[in-house]
């Protein structure tokens, strides 16, 4: 009997319900979503760089990088195969999930026999016990792994939204915070982290309910790796490069400084790291389902990189201005050394953003291999860049890995214009009207910190100033956007993704995204 393929209700989408309605739907959960969680996890950040010392979050970084890196087998390898699978079948959901928990404790096990060398190379003696602590994440995320994959695939960001804010809330927002209070420095954030996975992919398996009864099936198996393994190289690949210069920092040196150089580009990717991951699922599940249709997946991509320019772009250049306010004022003197790297990370942060959806493009229409050519340079300039930097303390080390950055945006913009149809003149087109409005931003914004200082203002009331005219000025530009230079479909999908904010929220935004004409 053949198998069957997955399209029961659970798993299928509603009748007559169009890809872009379920699309629009799920940029509303992935607006939503994201205000929450990033207001969460930036009032959680403040709470917990004040409670802990650089040395704290330079020593959990260096955990981080060990545990980060295999994670991607069963998040690359697994997960997008599950993406991406056409057909996918009732066995292949068992293979998945036999397959993750295999991995997840085969991992774990790696782990807890590698942690005493990873202590050596780091030269940390505290990080053994750390990283056998944290080998239970690999356990959390074999379980959860095809859950949420399938929830990815159905565009259940509604689902996975609540998951991973409750996640969150509980393991950052209450564990760790709490643990903190009561002076247990790095094990606040090891153990908060463990909670946080544990509850968030709990969550995932009960909404997505993948079958538990396993499978060890070979083509299936080989149907699913054969994808993955170009998914998980390229993956880690990227985490090299993601978490490489941690490495290169901490070691070269030492935990204060790599503590001021993650705080830095955490506080970056803040912002950033909702507007792309979101982006990248959102748009992988549709570029998958819409790969045989060229026009529409030309479109689709196109859409993203004005979406991500606009969004991110105007964000870096005022976070940029407001950076010694931003830092000193909600983080204390104690972290003034990540300024500098901050505002570097800060120049070159919408061209990293922007190679999500590129990826996103090479993932749906399988050319994942192109993609990990590119990854393996990439990866090796950071960690030269780094190296090479560090000479120059942490901000030389940022300088390394932004060449590095600029480098990716190039390479990554080619090779999925190639693949989309799109000319390198409509890719960077499409960015235009996000540029603008950033130039707009960082001139406002430096021309209000500049009459603040003038003026005596304090600390608080120059970054107050500075927020209030980089929003005004961000949703001016946005609305005087010329005729013919404004990206109305995309406006359009806005608006609509936009109705479930508040409305003191939804409003300006609505104002923006009109037509002035």
């Amino acid at each position: 009997m053949a198998a069957s393929t997955i399209g029961t209700p659970e798993n299928a989408a509603p009748p007559g319900e169009s890809l872009g309605r379920r699309a629009v739907g799920a940029a509303q959960w992935r607006v939503l979503s994201s205000v929450l969680q990033a207001l969460l996890q930036f009032g959680v950040g403040v709470a917990l760089a004040r409670l802990l010392a650089p040395a704290d979050f330079g020593l959990a970084a260096m955990g981080t990088i060990v545990v980060a890196l295999p994670t991607l087998i069963l998040d690359f390898g697994l997960g997008f195969a599950v993406i991406q699978r056409q057909p996918l079948t009732e066995r292949h959901l068992r293979a998945s999930v036999t397959l993750g928990l295999l991995l997840g404790a085969l991992l774990a096990g790696v782990l807890l026999l590698l942690a005493p060398i990873a202590g050596i190379l780091m030269a940390a003696p505290r990080l053994p016990a750390i990283l056998r602590a944290e080998s239970l994440l690999f356990l959390f995320a074999g379980f959860g792994v095809t859950g949420r994959a399938l929830l990815q695939r159905k565009l259940a960001f509604r689902q996975l939204a609540l998951a991973d804010l409750a996640g969150y809330s509980v393991g950052s927002g209450l564990v760790a915070v709490g643990l903190a209070i009561e002076g247990f420095g790095v094990w606040s954030l090891v153990i908060g982290a463990l909670i946080q996975s544990a509850l968030a992919n709990a969550l995932v398996v009960a909404m997505a309910r993948p079958r538990f009864d396993l499978l060890l099936a070979r083509q299936e198996a080989k149907e699913l790796l054969g994808f993955g393994s170009f998914g998980a190289m390229n993956g880690a690949v990227g985490q090299v490069a993601y978490y490489g210069d941690n490495l290169v920092v901490g070691r070269l040196l030492g935990a204060p400084q790599l503590g001021l150089y993650a705080r830095a580009f955490g506080l970056m990717m803040l912002p950033l790291g909702y507007i792309g991951n979101n982006l990248f699922s959102l748009m992988f599940a549709a570029l998958a389902e819409l790969r045989a249709d060229r026009a529409r997946f030309r479109q689709a991509y196109r859409m993203s990189l004005s979406f991500v320019t606009l969004a991110a772009g105007p964000v870096m250049a005022g976070m940029a201005v407001a950076a010694p306010y931003l830092i000193g004022v909600l983080y204390g003197p104690v972290w003034t050394g990540a300024v500098r790297p901050f505002q570097v990370f800060c120049a070159v942060g919408l061209f990293r953003v922007i190679t999500l959806p590129a990826g996103a493009v090479t993932h749906a229409t399988g050319r994942i291999d192109a993609e990990l050519r590119r990854q393996i340079v990439y990866a090796i300039w950071v960690l030269v860049g780094a190296g090479v930097g560090s000479r120059w303390g942490v901000t030389g080390a940022a300088l390394g890995v932004a060449t590095a950055i600029l480098f990716k945006y190039v390479a990554m913009g080619l090779l999925s214009s190639r693949i989309a149809g799109l000319s390198w003149r409509d890719f960077l087109g499409a960015q235009t009207p996000g540029m603008t409005v950033a130039l707009l931003v960082f001139v406002v914004a430096s021309l209000t910190r500049w009459a603040a200082e003038s003026a005596g203002a304090s600390q608080s009331n120059t970054l107050l100033a500075i927020i209030a005219a980089s929003a005004a000025a961000m949703l001016t530009g946005m609305r005087l956007l010329p005729v013919g230079f404004r990206p109305e479909q995309l406006f359009q999908r806005l608006s609509s993704a936009a109705a479930p904010l508040p409305r003191v929220l939804r409003g300006p935004i609505d104002w923006a995204l009109r037509s002035n004409v």
